[in-house]
């Protein structure tokens, strides 16, 4: 099964079962690295809505840039963007509500980093 197969699987039974955003989330974050294989298009749409199911609105925030700045997209398309981000950005700061942090493994380091 493809990654962004899995991601979208992890959506759909989250939004059945448990909802676990989070998860989903992490696993369409993997799919930039295969950006150039991929859509790029549909990579950041699948990252647009798992980070907005997991209220996650700094990633989304991110994922809709991207969307915007494609330069294989129509105007429509990229006022749509624009438009949903404006919606969705005047109602909620773009900031992560549920962000999991990790300890910098460093010696010299106490910085926390985002587990995204």
């Amino acid at each position: 099964m493809s990654i962004a197969a899995l991601s979208n699987v992890k959506i759909h039974s989250s939004y059945i079962q448990i909802r676990n955003y989070y998860a989903a989330l992490k696993t369409a974050l993997r799919l930039v690295q295969y950006e150039k294989e991929l859509e790029a298009k549909e990579v950041y749409r699948l990252i647009s809505l798992a980070a907005l199911l997991n209220k996650s609105f700094k990633e989304c925030s991110k994922a809709l840039s991207k969307l915007e700045n494609l330069p294989n997209i129509t105007r429509e398309e990229r006022e749509n963007y624009q438009n949903l981000a404006i919606s969705l950005f005047t109602t909620y700061d773009p900031q992560n509500q549920k962000e999991i942090t990790l300890k910098c493994p460093g010696k010299n380091c106490d910085a926390l980093i985002s587990e995204l």
